[in-house]
């Protein structure tokens, strides 16, 4: 079925080929995208950015596969990317915590927690 649906789409027109693959995919795009990042608004996100990457490509389309290969293929490719971008984030979080906590211990500069428990804590 998408093939022949793929075959109404008027690429001259740059602006209401988006409309019609947008009416076309969103639904799949979305679905696509949830399955790798397992969270509604992140999907919705990315299915935007999906068809920011479709309407800026469209004219290097080459047709090799199917539009809905192609397609398929940016959103499983833009959802990579943010795993990759979200990774990378957390390990950096994850790198400055570590490097603060090796600061305190060397310094022997006491946690916030110890600081709370023991509300007589003056530093020196």
């Amino acid at each position: 079925m998408e093939q022949s649906e793929e075959l109404i789409i008027d690429f001259q027109d740059k602006d209401k080929a988006i409309e019609q693959l947008m009416d076309l995919y969103t639904k799949k795009v979305y679905l696509l995208a949830y399955s790798f990042v397992k969270d509604r608004g992140l999907a919705e996100d990315i299915s935007q950015e999906v068809f920011l990457r479709v309407y800026k490509y469209l004219e290097s389309f080459r047709g090799e596969a199917s539009l809905a290969s192609w397609i398929y293929r940016i959103t499983a490719n833009t959802s990579k990317d943010y795993l990759k971008k979200k990774s990378l984030k957390q390990l950096l979080i994850e790198s400055s915590f570590l490097k603060i906590s090796r600061e305190r211990i060397a310094l022997n500069i006491p946690s916030l927690q110890r600081i709370e428990m023991n509300s007589s804590y003056k530093p020196s």
